[in-house]
């Protein structure tokens, strides 16, 4: 509680802090949602003036301007981001006691958290490849995505989560390869929570894992979430609507075409070994179940493509 009630009066601060509100005026703080390296807070002003408040936990400043720089990329498409306000210095990451903190206006919609279809992943298959295309550069090309385009030393340095069936879906994911794959600016953690749909638009958030990869593994983290079934089974419709609201945007490459079942298959369980490392059973569990359905299925064995 004390936490909590600490954290209300420093986006309050932040608030005053940043000069969008009136000394004097009231305005009213709630926290909205705690992520793993993120508290946010709506505050409303008196006349009705939403901002979001972020006070990252684990953010460094170097991530942030990553993430100014993209915001600032995406603005040249139909993609709807959190634009960064800045305070009267002009900065867009500290509050009025120095410490890390972001405020934007507030962005409407809902995370499409269990309605997800055919329909709305090519949709969102085309906002990231929108993504793809109209991000080309950042401040920092920091290496912060939770896979590496180095499969076999990502599995042998970072992999704690354990079992038979994880020793198969390791073994499998060996087998990728991302030496003639495309390398390009990702979002790195591309999933339902940081989607927000509103009125047919879709709004993109958090950027912390943005940096230079291979394009492809945004890709299968991508649909490694919004592909999968409630009891961890994978959607090949919804995979054949993503890929083709992607591919409106920009064309897989064959290599990449060719690696997509193995790519997906080291998503998922190294999204699995990370749930497992924050102690989210469920979680981790979900995305092998993930994982082993696409180990199964006959659609993802993905004949390749011939050039």
């Amino acid at each position: 509680m004390q936490e909590y009630s600490a954290g209300i009066e420093l986006a309050t601060e932040t608030v005053r802090a940043y000069g969008l509100v009136k000394a004097g005026e009231d305005v009213s703080v709630s926290q909205v949602g705690t992520g793993y390296v993120n508290r946010v807070f709506k505050a409303v002003a008196s006349d009705g003036r939403c901002y979001a408040v972020r006070l990252p936990d684990r953010l460094t400043e170097e991530s942030l301007e990553n993430e100014d720089a993209i915001i600032k990329q995406l603005s040249t498409s139909n993609l709807r981001t959190a634009t960064l306000l800045r305070n009267k210095n002009g900065i867009f990451y500290k509050n009025g006691r120095g410490e890390t903190a972001t405020v934007s206006l507030w962005l409407s919609g809902q995370h499409p958290l269990h309605n997800v279809n055919a329909p709305l992943c090519s949709a969102l298959g085309k906002a990231l490849a929108t993504f793809h295309v109209v991000v080309r550069e950042l401040p920092h090309l920091n290496s912060g995505q939770l896979l590496s385009p180095d499969a076999k030393g990502w599995l042998e340095a970072n992999l704690q989560i354990s079992g038979s069936i994880v020793e198969k879906l390791r073994q499998r994911a060996l087998n990728f390869d991302s030496k003639n794959l495309p390398v390009g600016i990702v979002h790195g953690d591309f999933h339902a929570n940081n989607i927000l749909i509103d009125a047919q638009t879709i709004a993109i958030l958090d950027f912390e894992r943005a940096g230079q990869s291979v394009l492809l593994l945004d890709i299968a983290r991508a649909v490694a979430d919004l592909c999968s079934t409630a009891d961890g089974g994978f959607d090949d419709s919804r995979l054949a609507a993503f890929l083709s609201g992607y591919e409106s945007i920009r064309a897989l490459t064959y290599a990449e075409y060719n690696m997509l079942g193995l790519a997906i298959i080291y998503a998922a369980l190294a999204v699995a070994n990370w749930f497992h490392i924050q102690e989210e059973k469920i979680w981790a569990g979900h995305f092998l179940d993930v994982g082993w359905s696409v180990y199964r299925s006959p659609a993802l064995a993905l004949s390749p493509r011939k050039e």
